[in-house]
């Protein structure tokens, strides 16, 4: 009792009090493996620092004794700052990870067992892409992947996804062969196979293997066989360049804990009590380690909270047999939270209906298992409007129906900030939007956007561009000058840049024997060119050039960082941004590309111009 002071006390025990018969059933299961289903909106996070603060009360363990594994970094600042205020700054004591944050801590405190990984670096995305280039440009010209024509790298995405599922799932080349050989021996029995044939036809009799039909059905896994094979190149790559992925902490973390019981030991009696929410997103290497801490006890105090209709994280991974593995492992203690605190119960039956054409979920797998929500809210809003299906002849109906509906709230006392469009696209509402500004109904588009496409970057970007090219070849980039000249930051005369275009389409008089064209910066640069050009302001053209040409000297003499902050001042483009009416958006975006360089910088020590435009096609590509 003496591990929460009294003011802390007062307000668990407020919490405690407030939980459901089920809540509290968790809660009290302080010993054993215990497996709660908890659906949306029936008060998991409450839960888990409500039964940490139990834990404190009736047990001899201390904080650190307590590790509480989370999905994201952003579910275990929410816990933590839960528990908080319950049991105050021991909260800070207890453990809380995301699985990579733990697996870091596990390496950065037995470096006599990680020596060898110190050094590396986390790979960033750009390095990931030139790498797995790199194992395409080293395929034999006989391999499934490789394309002697057209897009040469066309499969990287793919090969990217198979080797972060190879690593989740501690998956070899091997086995994934032998998953094929068993796919093969089903393709090839004719009991069991779909390749036969339905008549007789060709000397083949009715049930008998079609030859044809099991070459399509095994072809289709030829590019995947090929790719499982060139795991190991990409590991070597990466340990070359020294880098690592996400996927290598937890991997190097089980390999240590398998082949070091001195090591695995030492976590196995530090953490007396394990807490793991969002279970649903886990995969098979994160499940491997969360087993092998565990494992030293016949019945571990194991605590898991996750719901199979919640797993958002599939598509990185994110193995839905955990909770069965759980289940199957251990024989836990089962409770199933149904009772919800956010959602009417109209809504609450329309997604039950939803989701129940989803053959995959556990109540389809144990008919037993009864996950109905039911509303629980204290107060229930004074506005709670019943889900609608309205279905329209085509999109514009669509759009114009959405938009009625809008104006009918409002004009029934709908603030327009309590209204929102969910929607899959951004173009599906394009038109929409600019009905809606049009009308001067305020509205909040919220969306990603890729900086590099954005005007004011791009112009940056088309800087750098020319001033690469132009360093290294000389009067080659006068395509890209002209772009330039014309940008607004320079308040230069379209007229005057028209002019010097039709000069540097003249050859040079004074020397008639050279049949070379008059070169742009020789034009920018010359008073008495600029004079035959018969320009109107030769002496903003002549600043203009001044500033430009100096730029080519700081090439090797700053940084790229400095080099684009002269860039952004000396050419006005800073000043002309500031006195623009969205200049905070337009701030941010230079922020958010001016991060990038400096991160990139960081990682290469002396990230040079030529690097980063490298880097910037890549990304673009």
């Amino acid at each position: 009792m003496n591990k929460i002071k009294q003011e802390y006390l007062n307000t668990w025990q407020s919490a405690y009090k407030k939980l459901n018969q089920k809540q509290r059933e968790a809660v009290d299961t302080i010993d054993g493996p215990v497996m709660v289903i908890a659906g949306p909106g029936t008060g998991k996070t409450q839960l888990l620092a409500v039964r940490i603060g139990n834990i404190l009360l009736n047990t001899d363990v201390f904080p650190h004794n307590i590790l509480c594994l989370t999905y994201t970094d952003a579910g275990a600042t929410a816990m933590r700052e839960r528990l908080t205020s319950f049991i105050g700054p021991d909260a800070y004591n207890v453990n809380f990870f995301t699985f990579h944050a733990f697996c870091n801590s596990v390496i950065s405190e037995n470096p006599q067992y990680f020596g060898d990984f110190k050094a590396l670096q986390l790979v960033s995305d750009i390095e990931l892409v030139e790498i797995l280039r790199t194992v395409f440009d080293n395929l034999a010209d006989e391999h499934p992947l490789k394309k002697l024509k057209g897009n040469e790298y066309n499969e990287l995405n793919k090969l990217k996804q198979l080797f972060t599922i190879m690593k989740q799932e501690e998956w070899t080349s091997a086995y994934i062969h032998s998953k094929y050989e068993e796919y093969k021996e089903f393709v090839l029995d004719p009991e069991r196979s779909n390749c036969i044939w339905r008549i007789n036809k060709n000397g083949f009799k009715k049930g008998d293997i079609n030859p044809r039909l099991v070459n399509e059905a095994l072809s289709k896994y030829t590019k995947l066989l090929g790719a499982s094979e060139e795991l190991e190149s990409y590991k070597k790559i990466m340990t070359e360049r020294e880098r690592f992925d996400f996927q290598d902490m937890i991997l190097w973390v089980i390999e240590k804990f398998q082949q070091h019981d001195e090591l695995l030991a030492k976590y196995q009696e530090r953490y007396q009590y394990i807490l793991v929410d969002e279970y649903q997103d886990t995969n098979g290497s994160q499940n491997n380690l969360l087993f092998l801490l565990s494992d030293f006890w016949e019945k571990p105090n194991l605590f898991i909270v996750g719901d199979d209709d919640q797993s958002i994280f599939r598509f990185q991974g994110a193995n839905m047999n955990s909770i069965m593995e759980f289940k199957d492992k251990y024989q836990p203690k089962e409770i199933v939270l149904t009772e919800n605190y956010r959602s009417s119960q109209v809504i609450l039956d329309s997604a039950s209906k939803l989701i129940e054409n989803n053959l995959d979920r556990l109540s389809h797998k144990y008919p037993d298992l009864d996950k109905n929500l039911t509303e629980h809210r204290s107060v229930k809003p004074e506005f709670s409007p019943e889900p609608q299906f309205l279905a329209y002849q085509n999109f514009v109906q669509e759009e114009a129906g959405i938009i009625e509906k809008i104006i009918g709230l409002n004009n029934q006392g709908v603030a327009w900030k309590d209204i929102a469009i969910i929607y899959s696209k951004h173009r599906v509402v394009e038109d929409m939007v600019k009905y809606l500004t049009q009308k001067k109904i305020p509205l909040n588009v919220r969306k990603r956007v890729n900086v590099l496409y954005e005007p004011e970057v791009e112009k940056i970007l088309k800087i750098l561009e020319y001033l690469s090219i132009e360093s290294k070849r000389p009067h080659y980039a006068e395509d890209i000058l002209f772009e330039i000249l014309h940008y607004h930051f320079w308040e230069l005369d379209p007229y005057d840049i028209a002019m010097i275009a039709l000069k540097c389409r003249h050859k040079d008089q004074e020397n008639l024997n050279d049949e070379r064209y008059i070169k742009w910066r020789d034009v920018l640069s010359s008073d008495q060119l600029l004079s035959d050009a018969n320009v109107r302001q030769p002496s903003k053209i002549k600043a203009v050039a001044l500033i430009i040409e100096s730029w080519f000297s700081q090439i090797h003499n700053v940084t790229i960082q400095t080099l684009i902050e002269i860039i952004l001042t000396q050419s006005n483009m800073l000043n002309t941004i500031l006195l623009s009416e969205d200049k905070s958006w337009k701030i941010q975006l230079i922020n958010t590309f001016f991060d990038f360089v400096k991160t990139e910088a960081a990682k290469s020590k002396q990230l040079k111009l030529d690097r980063l435009m490298e880097i910037l096609a890549i990304m673009k590509d």
